[in-house]
């Protein structure tokens, strides 16, 4: 009774449902739970739960560029780490202070580098987090490792105050990316660097830092 609260007749007792993989045992009639949910069960060719068929949620991030690029991975971890994904992949393929035009005379076959690194951070649907690094390795093997959401081309300042329309071996470079790349939805991204005033000046800007960002912009 609402009124003095007295009872009459006995509890319905609980009516449980089995828990899943996303939600714990759960009483059908009032909504309490008990236990853990199941969590997913991944096949590992698939990437999709062997149980209820949802695919995997992953970020996979590639950072193509010099040192810049390995700190920005760091922090690009860092930032993303406690979103909802059961994967995490963030990776870095650098050579410091070298330009992206230099990675096409390498990828052309005209000039070596001789130090490439490659580097991942990976969170695995458990939580935990793995390492990886390799050295020496080639653009194709890095740019196909997984299906990139996201491919990051980094330059160093002086070639980020050129647009990409205006430096063709970098256009090479964002056509090679994106030949190799074997996600189809793929993002291209081109980040907007800083520039000093000795490297705008090398492009007849003066100290214009809009006209800058204002190029990088018109080039796509």
């Amino acid at each position: 009774c609402s009124v003095c609260g007295e009872t009459s007749g006995s509890a319905l007792g609980h009516s449980w449902t089995n828990a899943d993989c996303t939600t714990p045992k759960t009483c059908a009639n009032c909504g309490e739970t008990t236990g853990s949910a199941l969590g997913h069960s991944w096949e590992e060719d698939t990437d999709v739960c062997s149980v209820c068929g949802e695919p995997m949620k992953q970020l996979r991030i590639l950072f193509f560029g010099n040192s810049y690029s390995q700190y920005a991975a760091y922090t690009m971890y860092d930032l993303v780490k406690k979103l909802d994904y059961d994967r995490l992949v963030i990776a870095n393929y650098v050579k410091g202070s070298t330009t992206q035009s230099v990675y096409w005379d390498w990828i052309s076959g005209n000039e070596g580098i001789s130090t490439r690194s490659y580097q991942e951070l990976i969170k695995n649907p458990d939580g935990s987090l793995e390492e990886k690094k390799a050295e020496h390795l080639s653009a194709e093997t890095g740019l196909t490792a997984y299906d990139w959401d996201y491919i990051v081309l980094q330059s160093y300042a002086p070639e980020s105050a050129n647009s990409i329309s205006q430096n063709q071996k970098l256009n090479h470079v964002v056509e090679y990316v994106k030949s190799k790349a074997t996600n189809p939805n793929m993002q291209l991204v081109y980040p907007i660097n800083w520039s000093s005033n000795r490297d705008i000046s090398m492009y007849s800007l003066g100290n214009d830092y809009r006209e800058v960002w204002k190029r990088v912009l018109d080039s796509y």
